[in-house]
């Protein structure tokens, strides 16, 4: 806030809310805290805008300017599209990986079925017993 002795170059709160794209609120808690110069004049409160800032109601704002908000786009979007360019790189690598592990994992397979084929295990034998079985063993064989 500033003295009484300022000049008249401050401009109403809804106005600066406008120009800084901010909330009439928003702009009297900055006030309030001193991030803004302020003078109250007449009953009502001027707000000095800061020298980059237009003071026309409309702001140069992403919304009213194209080239800022396709920059700002692409500022933000940036690290966005190398991490999913690093991901996509380590999709292909994880998918070639699997393709080499499912051909081993084939070959493998084929390999142990060619072996059960030629090393068919002999049925076992039960054994023969020439000792007589009781009556009720009969029944459990």
């Amino acid at each position: 806030m500033q003295a009484e002795g300022v000049s008249e170059s401050g401009v109403p709160i809804a106005t600066a809310a406008a120009a800084l794209g901010l909330t009439p609120e928003a702009v009297r808690k900055r006030v309030k805290r001193g991030t803004l110069e302020a003078y109250k004049k007449g009953g009502q409160w001027r707000v000095i805008l800061p020298e980059n800032r237009p003071v026309s109601g409309s702001a140069a704002s992403p919304e009213s300017d194209p080239v800022q908000a396709i920059a700002l786009t692409e500022r933000l979007i940036a690290p966005w599209a190398a991490q999913v360019a690093d991901l996509q790189g380590r999709v292909i690598l994880q998918a070639e990986e699997m393709g080499r592990l499912r051909a081993e994992l084939a070959a493998a397979e084929a390999k142990l079925a060619e072996r059960s084929t030629i090393a068919q295990p002999a049925a076992p034998v039960e054994p023969t017993s020439t000792t007589p079985r009781h009556w009720w063993q009969v029944w459990r064989a």
